[in-house]
């Protein structure tokens, strides 16, 4: 089977722009969710 080396290059580059962004997401939304625990775990 023979690929283009674009199209291999396309794909890893979009899998690695979306599993940084996932990345980035994830790491925005964990401190808010430590956050709303502590905070519940204090009242």
């Amino acid at each position: 089977m023979h690929i283009e080396p674009g199209v291999v290059n396309g794909t890893k580059i979009g899998l690695s722009h979306l599993t940084g962004a996932a990345a980035i997401a994830i790491g925005l939304k964990l401190p808010s969710v430590f956050n709303q625990r502590l905070i519940s775990v204090k009242d």
